[in-house]
């Protein structure tokens, strides 16, 4: 009860909150993070209306703080939510905590604050970092029941600033504060520290990734990926990527917005070329169309989202080696400025989302470029229908592409939608699946596609990747199905 007065009076608080003090919390969040060693910040403004983001710069935290009363005023004038990104190795955050949540994560977090009325969030730093990854899933794990949630790496409202999803608009028309509860500088924990209080569930009882590297080799010596690829050779695979990286933290990974490491991108392009016949998704329905024979082991690539990172991480890569690929963008999301284009990757490429004038530079790099439909569960048939035809009317009229590809993401592929695409003059319809494969005589507005988030995969060990183009993995996926279903 304690706990829900000190959040009810915080949020009162949060609204007559003067400039001066919102910049004295913004400031102390900046400093709790130093203090733990964090020394980059990657700062950037969100348009909640559009759900589109802009980045600004990567600054030290001495500068962040020189900048503070700027990056506030920018916010409040142009009603954009303050956002700030830091790429540490031993950072934690829960997200959507409750009061209770929060008072029990208090003790071991650096910082706590309330992100919008009665939700919060939590921010640890642990010492062992080579356990971080097993620390945080344990600990999520426990929390699950409470609400609370967090992703690998994440960006977070900035403590002082205003919160301006359209769903946390007041009857008066503010917005809430984001503000601090609790700060602890310094302060580190170790799992050993969680483990003793109870916040860690029991360890998931799973093959190591040692040993699952080590079957997938058992079954390549036993030749079973390739009896299974060629089983599936007639079929075309299409692969599903998000963005690419080359972040140094992530080696080895995929990120929380599957921005997949440049390292792991070389290593499958270079497995694509010596087995399998990559062609572009524009030549596959083409083939389908005039009824051809498509060449034996084809695959399609393809990249979702747009962000920055496919021009400077990903195009280069498969430029390098004639690949093709097709981006998928959401046209609400495409920035119509940052018109000048990125020779190299930086850090805000993993965050910013192309503009128009850099989809044209992908365009004439001899990339295809698709309509990413937003994902929305929410959306009734119909108003999947009228956001569809907002986003082709936009992206022809940038693009001058009159038949461009459509994916979906999962939840809002409708074969009624799919038709309304076919329609408009889509060219095809791409959706996702456990299964990724297509003929040459497939519905073009049914197409599937795999999506890979290959965790824990070292760069120069393949095997996993290669089961899952092979089709070997699938049949495994459809045996364990069935004996779930026989069970």
């Amino acid at each position: 009860m304690a706990g829900r007065r000190g959040a009810v009076a915080a949020e009162a608080e949060g609204r007559l909150m003067p400039r001066d003090a919102s910049e004295a919390e913004a400031r102390r969040a900046v400093q709790a993070f130093e203090s733990v060693g964090v020394g980059n910040f990657l700062v950037m403004f969100r348009d909640d209306r559009r759900g589109s983001r802009h980045v600004v710069e990567t600054v030290d935290g001495s500068t962040l703080r020189q900048r503070l009363r700027d990056y506030l005023e920018r916010h409040l004038s142009r009603r954009e939510s303050f956002i700030v990104r830091m790429d540490d190795p031993g950072l934690i955050q829960i997200d959507d905590c409750d009061e209770a949540t929060r008072e029990r994560l208090a003790p071991f977090a650096l910082l706590t604050f309330m992100s919008s009325p009665g939700r919060y969030q939590a921010w640890l730093c642990v010492s062992d970092v080579a356990r971080r990854a097993a620390i945080r899933e344990r600990l999520l794990a426990h929390l699950a029941p409470s609400g609370a949630n967090g992703v690998p790496v994440s960006s977070t409202r900035w403590p002082g600033s205003r919160n301006y999803k359209p769903k946390h608009q007041q009857a008066d028309s503010s917005f809430p504060l984001v503000r601090l509860m609790s700060v602890a500088p310094g302060r580190r924990v170790t799992g050993d520290d969680l483990e003793r209080t109870g916040l860690l569930a029991p360890p998931p009882s799973r093959l190591k990734p040692g040993l699952k590297r080590a079957l997938v080799r058992v079954a390549g010596a036993a030749r079973f990926i390739r009896v299974a690829a060629y089983w599936h050779r007639r079929q075309v695979l299409f692969l599903r990527h998000g963005g690419v990286t080359e972040h140094p933290v992530y080696s080895g990974c995929v990120t929380e917005r599957e921005n997949l490491h440049a390292e792991l991108l070389e290593a499958q392009l270079d497995y694509l070329q010596r087995h399998c016949h990559v062609i572009s998704l524009r030549d596959y329905v083409t083939t389908v169309r005039t009824g051809q024979r498509l060449p034996d082991y084809s695959v399609v690539l393809t990249f979702d989202e747009g962000y920055r990172n496919f021009l400077t991480a990903a195009a280069p890569r498969l430029a390098a080696r004639r690949l093709p690929a097709t981006l998928f963008v959401v046209p609400a999301r495409t920035q119509s400025d940052g018109d000048a284009i990125p020779l190299r990757w930086t850090h805000g490429d993993d965050e910013a989302y192309l503009s128009w004038t850099q989809i044209e530079e992908v365009e004439r790099q001899g990339f295809e470029v698709g309509v990413l439909h937003p994902p929305a569960p929410t959306y009734s048939s119909e108003a999947a229908k009228r956001a569809l035809s907002d986003a082709y009317e936009v992206f022809v009229t940038y693009t001058k592409s009159d038949a461009p590809p459509l994916a979906f993401h999962c939840e809002t592929y409708e074969p009624c939608v799919a038709e309304h695409a076919r329609a408009l003059g889509f060219a095809c319809a791409l959706r996702r699946s456990q299964v990724g494969r297509n003929g040459d005589r497939s519905d073009l507005f049914a197409l599937s596609r795999v999506g890979l988030t290959l965790y824990e995969q070292a760069a120069d060990d393949i095997g996993a990747f290669a089961a899952e183009v092979s089709g070997l993995l699938l049949w495994w996926r459809r045996l364990a199905r069935r004996r779930l279903l026989e069970g």
